[in-house]
C-alpha cells in the first residue's frame, strides 16, 4: 500500500478487498478494521458485500461475537443486503461462541427481512452448531426442515449427524440417516424381525439422497454400531437391505464381517469382494 502511495497510484475497492481478506485470513482482525477506516477516510470508498463478509469471517475465526454483530449492523445501515454466504458466516460466528439459539434466530430474522432462502451451506453450519453443542434432536429437526424446503444435504451434514448419533447410542437414528443418505429403504420385514424401526420418515424422499457420502464415514458408522447388540441389529438390517437394493454400494468386507459375527447370518449373504484398486494397474475386482 505504501509503494502505491509513493507512486501516486490510488488503490481501488478490489485492492482494498484483497488486502482486507488477507488480514482476516491471517487472524489480524484489528488490521482489517484499520484498513477499512483508512479506505473510508482517504479513498472515500465504502465496503461492499464481499468486504463485509470477509470482516464477519475474520470475527468468526477469532470468536469476536460483539465485533461481528457490529459489522452486521454497519452492513445493514449501509444498505448492503446480506446473502446466504453472510448467513453461513454468521452461523459460524455464533456456533464458535456456543450461541446456538442466536445462530438460528439470526438466520430466521435475516431470511425473513431480506427474502433469503437458506441453502445447503447455511443449513450445514446450523447442523454443525447443533452437533458441537450435542443437540442431536435439534440437528435432525434442521435436517427435516431441509427436506421440507427441498434443500439437499451435503456429505458434511450427514457425517456430523452420524457421528453424534453413534456417540449418543442413538442407533435407530443412525440407521435412518444412513438409509436416507444412500436411498436404502428396505421392506421392513427383516428390520422388524431384528427389532429395528428403520429409516427416519422424513428422509423417505429423493432430496435426502447424498451420493457423496464418504465410504470411510459409512464404514466407521457401521463399525461403531456393531459394538453394541442394539446397534449391531440396526447395522445388520441395513447391510441386508443394501445388498438387496443397491449392491453397488461398497462396504469394507472387514466391517461386514464384524456385523456378521454378531448376528449369526451366513457369510454367503454378504458382499466380501475386494474393492477395485484406484491405481494405474488393471485390477480385476469389481465394486459390489
Amino acid at each position: 500500500m505504501e509503494d502505491m502511495k509513493k507512486a501516486k497510484i490510488q488503490p481501488n475497492i478490489i485492492t482494498y478487498s484483497t488486502m482486507l481478506k488477507g488480514h482476516c485470513q491471517t487472524g489480524d482482525i484489528q488490521a482489517a478494521f484499520k484498513l477499512v477506516k483508512e479506505m473510508r477516510d482517504e479513498a472515500k470508498l465504502v465496503p461492499d458485500e464481499i468486504m463485509y463478509n470477509s470482516l464477519l469471517d475474520g470475527c468468526a475465526q477469532s470468536s469476536l461475537v460483539d465485533d461481528g454483530l457490529r459489522v452486521l449492523r454497519e452492513m445493514e445501515d449501509a444498505q448492503v443486503k446480506p446473502s446466504n454466504f453472510t448467513l453461513s458466516v454468521l452461523v459460524k460466528l455464533m456456533s464458535r461462541a456456543r450461541k446456538v439459539d442466536a445462530a438460528f434466530e439470526l438466520v430466521k430474522e435475516l431470511s425473513e427481512k431480506y427474502h433469503l432462502s437458506p441453502n445447503s451451506h447455511v443449513y450445514a453450519n446450523l447442523v454443525q452448531a447443533c452437533c458441537f453443542s450435542k443437540q442431536l434432536q435439534r440437528g435432525l429437526k434442521t435436517l427435516e426442515e431441509m427436506m421440507e424446503r427441498k434443500v439437499q444435504p451435503d456429505k458434511r451434514t450427514y457425517s456430523m449427524l452420524l457421528r453424534l448419533a453413534v456417540q449418543q447410542c442413538q442407533f435407530e437414528k443412525a440407521d435412518g440417516l444412513l438409509r436416507g443418505a444412500l436411498g436404502v429403504s428396505g421392506d421392513g420385514l427383516l428390520r422388524g424381525a431384528l427389532g429395528v424401526s428403520g429409516a427416519l420418515p422424513f428422509l423417505n424422499t429423493p432430496w435426502a439422497v447424498c451420493q457423496g457420502v464418504e465410504e470411510t464415514a459409512l464404514s466407521e458408522t457401521l463399525s461403531s454400531m456393531a459394538s453394541s447388540p442394539e446397534g449391531n441389529k440396526a447395522a445388520a438390517g441395513f447391510l441386508v437391505d443394501v445388498r438387496k437394493e443397491n449392491p453397488k454400494i461398497w462396504i469394507d468386507p472387514a466391517v461386514q464381517r464384524g456385523v456378521l459375527q454378531g448376528t449369526g447370518a451366513p457369510s454367503a449373504s454378504w458382499n466380501t469382494e475386494r474393492r477395485p484398486s484406484k491405481g494405474k494397474g488393471k485390477g480385476k475386482g469389481q465394486r459390489a
